[in-house]
This record gives structure tokens, C-alpha cells and sequence, in this order.
């Protein structure tokens, strides 16, 4: 071979040799790079939507050190619910609701109901005297009338009781609670009383009351403060307590001093039933609400 023909046939050479150089490079930087830095990946993540707790399936990209971003908080003026968890419902701040709109309303107050009916109950008289005084005609020179004698009465002792499980109705509107009691009896109840000459004397009589029926209404609700915490009001209704005795019967007293005992009887029943046992009941829905959605360590007069 001729001194022309091996020059061409190293320069071909020395060529196809700089060719396949530059594609191996580059093939190999190719490779380096793809496993160096992969494409994203896409992961399915699982969210609750805010409203109605639906499951959503959103893709992500997976980036290193990236999280997703937190839910928005509440508007202003609202706190989260804290009845139903992982559900972001708001119930307006510092606006009174009716308990039968919260979603244990129900409970509460059957459970309040139940824990009053075993209390102890204290039936309270009045302290009061009762008098049905005799007057004669009037004085000539006084123009008052002349008192001829004393019939009064005043209880100086009271006793405990308790009632069955009382019947309710909550709803917007309002608590209505009705109890039928079949009997109501004591034979200590302890008098001072004075009759015919205005002289006090001690003494006692004893009462029987059947067919005792009442009816309670109120309108108790809750308001949450900005950090979602409840308190409990309670606001009677005052001209809707009703109270119907089927009989009373009274035990050792004379005659004149009866209708004063029976007057007595009465208003200590309506006292008792209206006053202490609807403060009991509003107490005991008090610690229950406390219990379930109120901030205890500010739990204070609740009235």
C-alpha cells in the first residue's frame, strides 16, 4: 500500500474512532442523569373535605421536604365544633343556641332528668304565717275593727322526698317537663299556732296529697366561646308551671286551723316542684354540659 492510500486509511480510522467516542459519551451521561434525578413522582393522597367528611383523591408530586398545606382556619367570629371530630363544622361564637340544636341535646337532658329524680328533695314550707284572725264590729273611736280572737298557723319543719323519672320534651322551642306523682304523705310536720286568745302553742299535724301533677317549662341553651367552648344558660318560664293536686287531707289539727294547713300544703307544693326541684335540674344539666363540651377550669355561675 502506497504512501496516499495509508494516509486515507488512518484519517477514516482517527474519524470513526472520535464518532463513537462522542456517542458512548453520550449515551453514558444520559443514563447518569436519569438515575441521578428522576422525574417526580405522584403519590394519591387522601383528604376529608371540610364540609360533608368525602373522601378525595388529589395526586401530589412527592417533592423532598414539601408537605401539604394545612386546612384554612375558621372565619373569624366562629369556633369549630367540638361534637363532631375530624368534621370541620362552625357553630357561630358567642350566639345562644338552643340545646336541642346540639347534637347530644337529647342525651344531656335525659341524663340531667334521670340524675335530679334521684336526689333527695327537700319539701320546703314557707316561712310564713297563715291567719284567719275574727274581728267584731268596728271601734267607735278608732274606726278599726276589734280583733276577737288568733287563728294562725306557720311550719317550722319541712322533710325530704324524691320523685320518679319526669317526663320530657326538648326541642326548639324549649324544655317542657311533666310528672305525675300519685302520693305525697307526712305525718310529722311540725306548727306553731295560735287560736282564740292570741297565744303561740307548738304542735304538728300530718297531710296526705294524691295525684300530684305538674308542669315545668324553661329554655335552656348554649353558647361557645371563640375557642369552641359551651356554657349553659337556663331561663324559666315562669307563667307556664302549672301544679294540680287530685286531693289533700289533713291530719290532727282542729277545724278552724285546717284551711290554713291545706293553704300551707299548697304553696309548699308549689314551691318545691317549681324552685328546688327545677334548681336541681338545672344544676345536674349544668355539670353535664361542662363535662361535654364546656372548658372546665372557666366553668363559673352558670345561672
Amino acid at each position: 500500500m502506497n504512501n496516499p492510500q495509508t494516509k486515507h486509511f488512518t484519517g477514516m480510522l482517527v474519524s470513526l474512532s472520535f464518532l463513537t467516542c462522542t456517542l458512548w459519551g453520550g449515551i453514558a451521561f444520559s443514563q447518569t442523569t436519569d438515575t441521578q434525578n428522576p422525574p417526580p413522582a405522584v403519590q394519591e393522597e387522601s383528604t376529608t373535605s371540610d364540609d360533608q367528611g368525602e373522601v378525595i383523591e388529589r395526586g401530589i408530586p412527592n417533592f423532598p421536604g414539601l408537605r401539604p398545606r394545612p386546612a384554612a382556619p375558621p372565619p373569624p367570629g366562629t369556633s369549630p365544633n367540638p361534637l363532631r371530630p375530624g368534621i370541620r363544622p362552625t357553630t357561630p361564637a358567642n350566639v345562644p343556641m338552643p340545646l336541642a340544636q346540639h347534637a347530644q341535646g337529647q342525651q344531656m337532658m335525659a341524663a340531667a332528668v334521670k340524675n335530679t329524680s334521684l336526689l333527695d328533695i327537700n319539701f320546703t314550707f314557707l316561712d310564713k304565717t297563715y291567719k284567719k284572725d275574727v274581728y267584731g264590729p268596728k271601734d267607735p273611736f278608732s274606726g278599726k275593727r276589734i280583733r276577737l280572737s288568733c287563728v294562725r298557723l306557720k311550719v317550722t319543719s319541712g322533710f325530704k322526698l324524691r320523685v320518679d323519672v319526669p317526663q320530657f320534651t326538648l326541642n326548639l322551642q324549649g324544655l317542657t317537663v311533666s310528672q305525675n306523682i300519685n302520693r305525697i304523705s307526712n305525718n310529722g310536720i311540725k306548727i306553731k299556732w295560735q287560736l282564740g286568745p292570741c297565744i303561740e302553742h307548738a304542735g304538728g299535724f300530718g297531710f296526705s296529697l294524691s295525684d300530684v301533677k305538674f308542669v315545668y317549662k324553661a329554655r335552656p341553651t348554649l353558647t361557645f366561646d371563640d375557642q369552641g367552648f359551651c356554657k349553659m344558660s337556663w331561663n324559666e318560664k315562669p307563667d307556664e308551671f302549672r301544679v294540680s293536686i287530685g286531693d289533700l287531707n289533713i291530719y290532727n289539727t282542729q277545724n278552724d286551723l285546717d284551711k290554713l294547713a291545706k293553704d300551707a300544703v299548697r304553696e309548699a307544693v308549689n314551691f318545691t316542684l317549681n324552685n328546688i326541684l327545677g334548681s336541681l335540674m338545672r344544676n345536674e344539666l349544668t355539670k353535664i354540659t361542662a363535662d361535654v363540651c364546656g372548658n372546665k377550669l372557666k366553668i363559673g355561675n352558670m345561672n
